[in-house]
């Protein structure tokens, strides 16, 4: 059987037993949907690919706390990641280590915005926060070598999944694409 895929609409899930409504998901079934969705979301952009690249960024402990709250996890498009590579020197080993560290940062960035503050729980509370996540990570994507490209990124909040609740301890997924906008990006090396 086939499975077809398609993007989700950001939710917030949890896999804490010890809360009322605990374990509504598994981790891996949690970071599997968030996947595909951000593969079925590359494709209906016109990315013929398959795969993305996924970064994963733990986020550091706030300030007087022993352990970070979470992480955030970006799966970046193989447009967006060839053509970044395509506009930076060095070799396909160095291209893509490029990419990487510049991604971290960004992720970096979008950490200390205080992310994991943005605990969507109800539909209303989602529509008010996604906003705010696409716009700090436009601004946080901007702040790289990703603005030489001269295009804009196109963030989507895939999930938000609350493995535990005391200590906190959340992962935010996010899908970052080129905005179907903006011209058509550099050349990339198809060796890469």
């Amino acid at each position: 059987m086939v499975t077809t895929l398609k993007p989700r609409h950001a939710c917030v899930q949890f896999s804490d037993p010890s809360v009322p409504s605990g374990a509504d998901v598994s981790v891996a079934a949690f970071l599997d949907d968030c996947h595909a969705s951000a593969l079925a979301r590359f494709r209906a952009r016109g990315d013929a690919r398959l795969g993305c690249r996924t970064i994963e960024h733990a986020v550091a402990p706030k300030a007087g706390a022993a352990e970070s709250t979470g992480l955030i996890l970006a799966h970046v498009s193989p447009a967006l990641c060839w053509a970044w590579q395509g506009a930076t020197p060095g070799t396909p080993r160095q291209r893509r280590a490029h990419v990487d560290a510049e991604l971290d940062l960004a992720l970096t960035d979008l950490a200390d915005q205080d992310m994991h503050g943005y605990l969507a729980v109800t539909e209303e509370q989602v529509e008010l926060y996604e906003p705010d996540l696409v716009q700090l990570t436009h601004e946080a994507m901007d702040r790289t070598t990703f603005s030489h490209l001269g295009r804009r990124s196109d963030p989507h909040w895939e999930g938000t999944l609350v493995e535990q609740v005391r200590p906190p301890y959340l992962v935010l997924v996010l899908s970052i694409g080129f905005d179907r906008a903006t011209p058509a990006g550099l050349a990339f090396d198809a060796q890469d």
